[in-house]
């Protein structure tokens, strides 16, 4: 009796440990994107977004491209897909390829450094680091809110297209960008919240 009960809570645990191992990789069988590192800084405005962005536009300066595709192309198709999604009030990302330093905007690095920061993205810093290595058919997005060279928020946006073949037309980049426009614009500044852990949790 003991050997037949042993044997199936053995496989079962196996199981549970082959899912869970899949479920924390950065991309894998259940998973075709992911944001990583996803940061709201104590600078973060929800009012000044408001002022400056809310029912308006918000320039997307983008630096290289991604599956093949150009900046623009990369740029065009992350402000459709992130426009009327942030939950701060509506507004209208536009890509531009030439935006002010001093502008408030929509920075993106594309396979960007490993070791680069959303602080050097919005400052500009040019870094000559190795760019982030990803999968066939995966792209890696730095993606930050900056008010000229101070980053507001940030993430990393990791998305797998291999299985869809459609690159940025793809609804695991739509679903990635739209995911990434909420929790960049929260409709709760992290200064006025009395919570010490909601910069924690969200």
């Amino acid at each position: 009796m003991t050997i037949r009960l042993i044997r199936p809570l053995a496989a079962a645990a196996a199981a549970f440990i082959a899912l869970a191992a899949c479920t924390s990789a950065p991309i894998g069988a259940f998973n075709d994107y992911v944001l990583t590192k996803t940061q709201v800084q104590p600078a973060y405005d929800v009012g000044n977004f408001r002022f400056l962005h809310a029912n308006q536009q918000m320039p997307v300066a983008v630096a290289g491209g991604v599956l093949g595709e150009s900046p623009q192309a990369l740029g065009e198709a992350l402000a459709d897909h992130m426009t009327g999604r942030t939950p701060a009030g509506r507004t209208e990302f536009v890509y531009r390829p030439d935006v002010p330093a001093d502008a408030s905007r929509l920075a993106v690095k594309a396979d960007p450094p490993i070791d680069m920061s959303a602080r050097s993205l919005c400052a500009g810093e040019r870094l000559d680091e190795s760019a982030e290595k990803t999968a066939a058919g995966a792209a890696t997005l730095l993606i930050a809110y900056c008010n000229r060279d101070h980053v507001l928020s940030a993430t990393r946006l990791t998305v797998d297209v291999s299985r869809d073949r459609r690159g940025l037309a793809a609804p695991a980049f739509r679903r990635g960008a739209q995911l990434a426009a909420r929790l960049l614009f929260p409709i709760r500044d992290p200064n006025d919240d009395p919570d010490p852990f909601w910069r924690m949790r969200n």
